[in-house]
């Protein structure tokens, strides 16, 4: 009957220490530690023995089981009883003290998975073992005078059984979080500009962290040169959209389309200081007015012309809730084909709020908007194929 009455302190003890004293913090990037006693290894003790910052650990209730102590609980004071014979060791959870006789000293412990670990040498010391250590192992032994192996002599006995439980209580190394998918690509375009509607989605843009491509016109490049100056400096890609955006005048022949270009681009060269991009897109797209010998005449000029597979209707709708919603139902279409969204949209007063509603569309698809450039194989109406 006592000794059930003992189990059952033992057993409340364990639990109760950890619920109503704070241990002090483990250090989980610890090392085993073998434990032995006299000539033989401990290897039954539970949670296993462990090194944290310089000091060896042992479990108090396997180890004083296998060593004869008889544990209590003493749940006023908060402290644990170790008794063998007539020798008695206090541990103070509370002031983290060992008591010895009239002996003080600090102590501390740790926990792991709710068992109660305390060191080592001081608890083996007190009771009157001599303490000895072994790189090899690593083995820590406490010792009385039954004593027949050396340390040496009890590591090679015990060598294929310390590094099989060695192997079996050595957790993996922390896996790797798998890389986020990297995000899939879609194309902001901007026609028309710039004027006084872009600068508001410059910052847009730039407060969430998206790149684009502003397909620009003369008139109003050499307007606004602040504004060329920072869609430059802020990583977008400043294309060419011509001059005129008259289809008659444009379009009055081959050279005429690439002479606008051309204009373009060097407003665009004065102003910024760098190499200019080679995207364009001509007025109205491509179709049905680049014809074959249009065509030739740009690639020849070395212009890449693209058009897009999102329209957005924003100059017809002038609303920025049914543009919005009219060009998330056409980034739905496009992105269940598994293209990547190439939308148009125009520098107006209500494009922010457009922008607002279709990134939030496609950032939750995966998408991110990158700019044009002249690696990426040009899209258009002559030359649809599915974009990535």
């Amino acid at each position: 009957m006592k000794s059930k009455f003992l189990t059952v302190l033992v057993l409340f003890f364990t639990i109760s220490l950890f619920v109503l004293v704070k241990p002090a913090k483990a250090d989980h990037g610890n090392s085993l530690i073998f434990a032995a006693h006299n000539d033989q290894i401990l290897f039954n003790l539970q949670p296993a023995p462990r090194v944290v910052n310089g000091t060896s650990y042992v479990p108090v209730r396997s180890f004083s089981s296998h060593l004869g102590f008889k544990v209590e609980w003493e749940e006023p004071t908060r402290k644990v009883i170790l008794t063998k014979g007539n020798k008695v060791i206090v541990l103070d959870t509370v002031k983290k003290q060992l008591i010895n006789g009239s002996s003080t000293v600090s102590f501390s412990y740790i926990n792991i998975n709710n068992s109660l670990l305390v060191p080592y040498r001081q608890i083996s010391e007190a009771f009157g073992y001599e303490v000895t250590y072994l790189q090899k192992g690593p083995i820590a032994r406490v010792s009385d005078t039954n004593v027949v192996f050396t340390l040496e002599q009890l590591y090679e006995k015990n060598k294929i059984q310390i590094e099989a439980y060695r192997k079996a209580h050595t957790p993996p190394p922390p896996s790797k979080p798998p890389a986020p998918a990297a995000a899939k690509r879609a194309f902001l375009t901007f026609d028309d500009g710039p004027n006084k509607h872009t600068a508001g989605i410059l910052d847009f843009l730039k407060t969430n962290n998206l790149k684009a491509t502003f397909f620009v016109l003369k008139p109003s490049v050499d307007g606004n040169p602040t504004l060329i100056k920072r869609m430059f400096n802020e990583g977008h890609t400043i294309a060419c959209h011509g001059v005129t955006h008259d289809k008659y005048k444009f379009y009055s022949s081959p050279a005429a389309a690439v002479g606008e270009m051309r204009s373009c681009f060097d407003s665009v060269k004065k102003i910024t200081g760098g190499s200019p991009s080679n995207v364009i897109r001509t007025p109205y797209g491509s179709k049905p007015y680049m014809t074959e010998a249009f065509r030739t005449a740009m690639n020849q000029a070395g212009y890449k012309m693209w058009d897009w597979n999102v329209d957005s209707m924003d100059w017809n709708h002038n609303n920025a809730a049914k543009t919005s919603s009219y060009t998330n139902e056409q980034i739905n279409a496009v992105v269940k084909t598994g293209a990547a969204p190439l939308i148009l949209l125009h520098d107006r007063a209500d494009t922010v709020a457009i922008l607002k509603s279709i990134t939030a569309n496609l950032k939750n698809k995966g998408y991110t908007s990158v700019p044009i450039t002249a690696s990426i194989q040009p899209y258009n109406f002559w030359n649809k194929y599915v974009l990535k």
